[in-house]
């Protein structure tokens, strides 16, 4: 009801600027790194994007992967100014993902949200690499046994290109 009432209003124009904007090259390299970087297990899908120069890519992306078949969970990482980002999605709103990434993030960081999106973030200040990779494991485990997806293979989405 809301839309019909407010369609009118809209500026058509703006709006489709807004739709159809421009994306700089550096987008796709970072969506086709996405691609490849992910991985399904049973139901859900990870993707950890590592270092990133835009935090936004990783909601993006998380939105992106749960449009895939049989999917019912997405969870995207990326590390934005010394700081592990979640985003995570799930078809089903009953499935609560703001209590799952709060589980997924418990004693190591903060995370909130509502029925079908969710986001988290871990401190990495005085983390190593080694640490970090250690975390991100940590993390898609917790997330997998939390979505029912513990012990599940881990499948490519998309081969990696030559």
């Amino acid at each position: 009801a809301a839309f019909v009432e407010l369609y009118p209003s809209v500026n058509h124009r703006i709006m489709g600027r807004i739709q159809r904007a421009s994306l700089p090259s550096e987008y796709y390299d970072m969506l086709h790194d996405a691609l490849v970087a992910a991985r399904c297990y049973g139901s859900a899908i990870v993707a950890n994007l590592g270092d990133i120069e835009n935090p936004d890519m990783i909601g993006e992306v998380a939105d992106l992967l749960l449009r895939g078949d049989d999917i019912q969970w997405a969870l995207c990482m990326g590390i934005f100014e010394k700081r592990l980002l979640l985003s995570l999605r799930t078809v089903d709103p009953e499935n609560n993902a703001g209590q799952v990434v709060r589980k997924v993030v418990w004693g190591k960081g903060t995370g909130g949200g509502h029925g079908a999106m969710a986001g988290g973030q871990v401190s990495l200040v005085e983390a190593s690499p080694p640490e970090v990779q250690r975390l991100s494991r940590l993390l898609v485990k917790r997330f997998l046994k939390q979505t029912g997806n513990e012990g599940a293979r881990a499948a490519r989405l998309v081969k990696a290109s030559s």
